[in-house]
C-alpha cells in the first residue's frame, strides 16, 4: 500500500501544498536482493517510473485524486498532486495577478524543477479541467519542462482571434446584464469525497443545500454531489434542476 506525505513549497511569495505518494514496500523488495541485482533493478525502476503530477480542476483539491493516485503509486511511480493557488491547504493570496493562468503556469514550472531536483528525472504531468489549462500555460512558457502530458477535459479555448474576440464580447454583455439586473443568487457543487471544497463553500458564505447521484462524465460512473447555494439578493427558493434531473436525491 502506497505511503502519502502533505509537504509544502514556496512561489512568487505563495506557500503551496502537496500530497507525494509512494510504494515503500517496492523498494523494501529491492533492498533484499544482493547489492548489485538490487541496485540494477532500483535503477530500472526509476528509468521506467517517472515522476508523476496530478493537477486539480476548479474547486477541488489534491485530494480528489487520492484513489487514482493511490494506485498509480502502487506500481512504483513517484505521485505528486498539487493544491493550487486558492485550493485545498495551499494559501489564497489577495493580489488577483497570482490567480491568473501564467502566474499558475510559473508556480507549476517551479514545482516541476522541484520534483525534478529530488527525483533526477523530468516529471510528466496530468492536468484535468482547469488543471489542464494550466499546464498549458507552463508549456507555453518552457515546452521541455515535462516528459510527457496528459489533458483531460481541458478545452483549449477559442482558436483564432476572431473567436476569442467574439468571445469577450459574449461575455461583457453578459456582465453588463448582471450589473444591471443583478446577480439573485450563486450555486457550486463538489464530490462527497473531496470535502475540502465544501469547506471553502462554507467560507465564503455558502450553505449546504442537498445530495444527489449523478452519472458523471466522461468516466461514466456514479458520483455523490453535495449542492451549496448563497443568496445575494434576497431570499430565494433553493436551485432544484439537480434535485430534479437525478432521481437518487436527499438532504
Amino acid at each position: 500500500m502506497s505511503a502519502v506525505e502533505t509537504r509544502r513549497f514556496s512561489c512568487g511569495g505563495a506557500s503551496f501544498s502537496f500530497q507525494v505518494w509512494k510504494a515503500p514496500a517496492a523498494e523494501a523488495s529491492a533492498a533484499d536482493l544482493a547489492p548489485d541485482e538490487g541496485c540494477a533493478i532500483a535503477a530500472a525502476c526509476r528509468e521506467s517510473a517517472v515522476p508523476l503530477i496530478l493537477l486539480h480542476g476548479f474547486a477541488q483539491s489534491s485530494a480528489s485524486w487520492n484513489a487514482t493516485a493511490s494506485e498509480l503509486a502502487a506500481t512504483g511511480r513517484p505521485v505528486y498532486a498539487l493544491d493550487l493557488v486558492g485550493h485545498g491547504g495551499s494559501e489564497r493570496p489577495a493580489n488577483p495577478r497570482a490567480y491568473a493562468l501564467d502566474a499558475q503556469g510559473e508556480a507549476l514550472l517551479a514545482f516541476a524543477r522541484l520534483i525534478a531536483d529530488v527525483e533526477g528525472v523530468r516529471p510528466a504531468v496530468l492536468g484535468y479541467s482547469m488543471g489542464g489549462r494550466v499546464t498549458l500555460a507552463a508549456l507555453r512558457r518552457d515546452p521541455r519542462a515535462f516528459s510527457a502530458v496528459i489533458l483531460e477535459a481541458a478545452g483549449f479555448g477559442p482558436a483564432t482571434q476572431a473567436e476569442r474576440e467574439a468571445v469577450a464580447k459574449r461575455d461583457a454583455a453578459c456582465a453588463t446584464r448582471l450589473r444591471a439586473d443583478g446577480l439573485p443568487f450563486l450555486t457550486a457543487t463538489h464530490d462527497a469525497d473531496n470535502p475540502k471544497s465544501g469547506a471553502v463553500m462554507e467560507r465564503i458564505g455558502m450553505t449546504y443545500r442537498y445530495s444527489y447521484e449523478e452519472l458523471w462524465q466522461p468516466k461514466n460512473r456514479l458520483v455523490i454531489f453535495r449542492m451549496y447555494q448563497m443568496d445575494l439578493n434576497g431570499t430565494w427558493p433553493t436551485y432544484r434542476a439537480y434535485w430534479d434531473r437525478w432521481p437518487r436525491h436527499w438532504v
